[in-house]
């Protein structure tokens, strides 16, 4: 075990342990199974009009990000 990977918690290892395996059997990620292609549609959809919204108060806006 080297320095670098003794900084890996053990939960992260035990999740790219499983990532590892899944590519390696060809099963891969896919984040939307198990969702039609409309559902996917819709959330891509409010997701990229909530990033394009700028806020009226800048000062009120950065206020409430602390």
């Amino acid at each position: 075990i080297t320095m670098h990977r003794n900084h890996v918690s053990p939960e992260l290892m035990e999740a790219l342990q499983i990532l590892k395996f899944s590519i390696r059997h060809g099963r891969g990620l896919n984040f939307s199974e198990g969702t039609d292609r409309a559902t996917v549609l819709q959330e891509m959809e409010m997701l990229t009009s909530d990033a394009t919204l700028i806020p009226e108060d800048i000062a009120a806006f950065i206020d409430s990000l602390v």
